[in-house]
C-alpha cells in the first residue's frame, strides 16, 4: 500500500532533528495561514501542527491567538484533517495549565460569545452564558471538550465566587440571617448546575445526521462531566431526576454516567409523587437502573414499583392508568426479564391493565372507529407483542 501524505509528514518529523525544529519558530501568521489553505493543502497544516506539538510550552504560549482562531476555524471546515483538531486542543490544553483565564477568555470569544459585554465575573455568576455558544461546538467531540474544561472552571469558580460573598456579609449580619443568606446561595448553586446538566443531557440526544461513534464519543464527554459533578454533591442528581428529562435519556444517562447507582435510594421518593409524568419517570429509570445494577435494592425498589402501580390500577381513574401503562410496558418486560421472580406479578398487571382497556373499548363503540388514534387499542397491541416477543424467548432459551 502506497504511504499517505499524512503518514509522510509524521515520520520525517518525528526522525527528524530536534533543533532544527525547535529553532524554527511558528509565527501566528503562519499557523493562521496554514489553518485557512487547509481545504486545498492540508499536508501543510499537519506538518506545521505537529511541529507545535513538539515545540515547547512557552513556544506554543506566544502563538495562543493563532491556537485558539485555529480551534474556532477548525469548526466549520469537515474536511479538516483528524490529526490537526487532536494537535491543536492538545496545544491548547497544554497552554491551559500555563494561562488558563486568559485562554478561556480568549476560547468563549472565538466560539460566538459576545466576550465585550460578558466578563470573567459575569461568568463566575452565571456560568450558564458559556453554553450559548455556537452549537456546532456540541457537535465536535475536541472542541466540545474545551467547553466543557471552562464550563467545569467557571463552575468551581461560580462557586468560590458565592462563598466569598457569604463571608463577606457574614462579618456584618446576624447568625439567623447568615444562615437564610446560605440556603438562598445553596438555592441558587443547585438552579444553576441543574440546569446546566438538564442541557449537557440535551446534547446527548441523538440528531438525524449525527455520525454514532462521533456521537458516542459526545455522550462520554458529556457523562463524565456529569458524573464528576454528581460526586461533587449527590443532592445535585435527586434535584435533576425530579425535574425530570426527556425518557429516551433516560438509558444512555444510567449507562454512561458512573455514579446513577445513588439514584436507587430516592426512586421510592418518586413513585410516591402525585405527578403521572414522574411516576412514569421513576418505573423507566428502576428498569435501566435495574438492568445496569442487578442488586438486591434494585430489586426492592422494582418490587415496589410494580406494588405502586397495582395500587393505582385500583385507586386512580381509568384514562390516568392508560397513560401511564402506554409508556411503560416495556420497561415492565425489562424488569421481568432482569428478576425472573417479579414476572409473575407483572403479567398479572398487564393483563389488568389489558382487561381495562377492552372493557373501555367495549363501553365506547366510537373508538371502534379511530384504531390509529386510540390509546386502548395501543395498550393492548403494546401488551400483546410483549407478551409474544417474551414467550418466544421463553421457548428459545428452554
Amino acid at each position: 500500500m502506497l504511504p499517505t501524505v499524512d503518514s509522510i509528514v509524521n515520520r520525517s518529523l518525528l526522525v527528524g532533528d530536534c533543533t532544527s525544529i525547535s529553532s524554527n519558530q511558528i509565527s501566528n501568521d503562519e499557523l493562521t495561514s496554514a489553518i485557512d489553505r487547509i481545504g486545498t493543502e492540508p499536508s501543510i497544516a499537519v506538518g506545521l501542527v505537529n511541529r507545535l506539538q513538539l515545540s515547547s510550552i512557552r513556544c506554543q504560549v506566544a502563538v495562543m491567538p493563532a491556537i485558539v482562531q485555529s480551534l474556532c476555524r477548525t469548526l466549520r471546515i469537515d474536511t479538516t484533517p483528524r490529526v490537526v483538531i487532536c494537535g491543536i486542543t492538545k496545544c491548547w490544553r497544554n497552554i491551559e495549565a500555563c494561562i488558563p483565564r486568559r485562554l478561556y477568555q480568549d476560547t468563549i470569544s472565538a466560539i460566538g460569545i459576545d466576550s465585550t459585554t460578558i466578563t470573567h465575573d459575569d461568568l463566575c455568576d452565571d456560568p450558564l452564558q458559556i453554553l450559548r455558544c455556537d452549537s456546532i461546538v456540541f457537535r465536535r467531540p475536541e472542541h466540545l471538550e474545551c467547553i466543557v474544561r471552562i464550563l467545569a472552571f467557571y463552575i468551581s469558580a461560580s462557586r468560590a465566587h458565592l462563598h466569598r460573598r457569604l463571608a463577606l456579609a457574614a462579618s456584618t449580619t446576624n447568625a439567623d440571617e447568615s444562615a437564610e443568606r446560605e440556603d438562598l446561595a445553596r438555592a441558587m448553586i443547585h438552579a444553576q448546575e441543574s440546569a446546566i446538566i438538564q442541557i449537557l443531557l440535551e446534547i446527548c440526544d441523538e440528531l438525524p445526521d449525527d455520525d454514532r461513534w462521533i456521537l458516542r464519543q459526545i455522550r462520554g464527554i458529556i457523562c463524565s462531566r456529569i458524573h464528576d459533578m454528581f460526586i461533587d454533591d449527590p443532592m445535585l442528581s435527586k434535584l435533576v431526576h425530579f425535574q425530570t428529562y426527556p425518557l429516551q435519556l433516560i438509558p444512555i444517562a444510567v449507562r454512561g454516567i458512573a455514579s446513577m447507582h445513588i439514584c436507587i435510594e430516592f426512586i421510592p421518593e418518586l413513585l410516591a409523587h402525585p405527578s403521572i409524568s414522574k411516576r412514569v419517570f421513576a418505573v423507566i429509570l428502576i428498569a435501566e437502573l435495574s438492568d445496569s445494577y442487578p442488586i438486591q435494592s434494585s430489586m426492592s425498589r422494582a418490587r415496589l414499583a410494580i406494588d405502586t402501580l397495582s395500587t393505582l390500577l385500583s385507586t386512580a381513574n381509568i384514562d390516568e392508568c392508560l397513560i401511564i401503562f402506554s409508556s411503560i410496558i416495556s420497561a415492565l418486560a425489562k424488569i421481568g426479564r432482569i428478576f425472573p421472580p417479579l414476572s409473575t406479578d407483572i403479567a398479572a398487571l398487564m393483563i389488568r391493565v389489558g382487561s381495562m382497556a377492552r372493557c373501555r373499548l367495549a363501553i365506547d363503540g366510537r373508538k371502534n372507529n379511530n384504531r390509529q388514534e386510540s390509546i386502548e387499542y395501543r395498550l393492548i397491541d403494546l401488551i400483546s407483542n410483549t407478551f409474544r416477543v417474551e414467550l418466544c424467548k421463553s421457548v428459545l432459551l428452554a
